[in-house]
């Protein structure tokens, strides 16, 4: 028994491999799947100092912590983004709509006063909306 208790308190280190998937998400384990997984190397066992796994520890989770505070800058950024998207394209599909049913439209020229376009604007107008919405709206 003693034997075993030895040979436990003096193994070696553990590897622990860390790995991003394709959806930006970190894995942890102890067979990589891809050739671009890093290695961690991690000392226990019985044999080790209180204190210095007490601070492998503490870095551990701070190491996990800043991963999860990035990916959540992550989905925030990418959560804005379709916020904007999605308001772009109802803005385009609007417009586009707008300039479509209208039997004419106008701009304000710099004196303030109404321009009604022509019919060769009015069309460039109504394409140039159409091709909002194919930007915005795919």
């Amino acid at each position: 028994m003693l034997a075993v208790c030895l040979a436990v308190a003096a193994a070696p280190a553990a590897e622990i491999f860390k790995w991003t998937d394709a959806n930006g998400e970190v894995h942890y384990g102890d067979r990589p799947p891809t050739a671009g997984a890093a290695r961690i190397t991690v000392h226990g066992g019985r044999g080790s100092d209180d204190t210095t796994r007490r601070e492998r520890t503490r870095r551990l989770l701070q190491e996990f912590e800043s991963e999860r505070a990035e990916q959540a800058e992550r989905d925030a950024t990418l959560a804005r983004e379709e916020d904007e998207r999605t308001a772009a394209c109802a803005d385009a599909r609007n417009r586009h709509f707008e300039y479509k049913n209208s039997g004419y439209l106008y701009e304000w020229d710099a004196n303030g006063e109404k321009r009604v376009l022509s019919d060769a604007e009015h069309r460039r107008a109504r394409a140039e909306a159409r091709a909002d919405v194919d930007k915005w709206c795919d």
